[in-house]
């Protein structure tokens, strides 16, 4: 069975895009994409093209990591899993997208927290 799986084109700060077979020829799954990540705060913007599969977004990186956006397409099953045939995310409050946003969002914090700590002690 063909596995969905990221390849990374380019990340910079701020800017990442992502190319899945999950948005490639799916045209809802493209249009319900990038309104999942602009809900996200510190996404600035995101779009997502069914010709080639690519999602790019970007972001405020004093508030936002790409790995949180990874992990947040991954719990909605845009990569990292099988595509569904229209994968709708349903809204925030009648599904566990704002728990899984918020323990990316709690993770990112802490990873910063720590890692300025440690910068400090040295």
């Amino acid at each position: 069975m063909k596995r969905n799986r990221p390849i990374y084109i380019h990340e910079t700060p701020g800017r990442v895009r992502i190319r899945t077979e999950a948005i490639k020829k799916n045209d809802c799954a493209a249009t319900a994409v990038p309104g999942l990540l602009q809900s996200v705060p510190g996404v600035l913007s995101a779009a997502a093209n069914p010709l080639t599969g690519s999602i790019t977004v970007t972001y405020d990186a004093t508030r936002l990591h790409s790995a949180a956006i990874l992990e947040l397409l991954r719990a909605q099953g845009y990569i990292g899993m099988e595509p569904a045939r229209c994968h709708r995310p349903v809204a925030p409050a009648q599904s566990s997208f704002a728990h899984t946003l918020g323990k990316i969002i709690l993770n990112w914090t802490i990873d910063q927290a720590f890692s300025a700590a440690l910068a400090a002690l040295l």
